[in-house]
């Protein structure tokens, strides 16, 4: 077929009775969502004809309505291995309250992470603390009737730690341990051994290439106790514990 006829129904106590109902689209769901059509309605469906049979994207039925703040960019950029900043500008603002900055790490399920309040046309956020993996942002803009609209959703991927510790073996030892670390790329970093009242017992700086470099650990001659490993690399630490018997 050429073309398409859409139906959509709900219950006549599910609704306002005096709301109008349209159909928008988005080319993906990150992207900004525009009127579709406004087809024709019932008291419980909305019947919309001629539509492209080829159309791809994504689809949500809504309600036409005045926006109280109208935002011309929203943007995200990685500061840092584990950190962002967030950025967005209002063109035009009514009656505005604030905007919930959310993050997600699924697309789904959304947490509001900060909330700045109406001052200005250019707002700013640095998030310090990425989600390993993809990072999920949208603004969420409420009005000061409680009415609020949601952004068009920005996406940030965290870099990822260029070093980790992807083992010790044994973590219980009598002296000896071997430390599994896998690096992104060659990397020269320092490591050490630190105690439970933050001494550093043992230390040293090596080289771990690309892959896994297994690295030895000997605390021979330490008192028997915990003790942490920590690996020091372009002012980014990761660390585990060690036990010594």
């Amino acid at each position: 077929p050429t073309a398409l006829n859409l139906t959509l129904n709900w219950s006549a106590t599910d609704v306002d009775p005096l709301a109008a109902f349209s159909l928008f689209s988005a080319a993906s769901y990150t992207s900004s969502w525009a009127l579709l059509t406004a087809g024709s309605q019932t008291a419980t469906s909305l019947i919309v004809s001629g539509l492209d049979a080829n159309i791809t994207g994504e689809f949500q039925v809504g309600q036409l309505t005045s926006v109280p703040v109208k935002i011309s960019s929203f943007t995200g950029r990685l500061t840092g291995e584990a950190s962002a900043e967030l950025k967005w500008t209002v063109e035009t603002m009514t009656n505005f309250s604030h905007f919930e900055l959310q993050r997600s790490a699924d697309g789904a399920n959304f947490s509001t992470i900060t909330t700045l309040l109406a001052a200005g046309s250019v707002y700013t956020y640095n998030d310090a603390k990425l989600l390993d993996g993809n990072n999920y942002y949208r603004l969420k803009m409420v009005d000061k009737d409680g009415t609020f609209d949601y952004s068009r959703i920005v996406v940030l991927k965290a870099k990822g730690r260029q070093l980790e510790i992807a083992a010790i073996m044994p973590t219980v030892t009598t002296g000896a341990a071997t430390i599994k670390v896998a690096a992104t790329k060659d990397t020269r970093a320092t490591w050490q051994v630190v105690d439970t009242w933050g001494r550093v017992v043992v230390t040293n700086t090596q080289t771990f290439v690309a892959g896994i470099t297994n690295m030895q650990v000997n605390l021979n001659g330490l008192a028997a106790g915990v003790y942490t490993v920590q690996i020091v690399s372009a002012g980014e630490t990761v660390s585990q514990r060690l036990i010594k018997q």
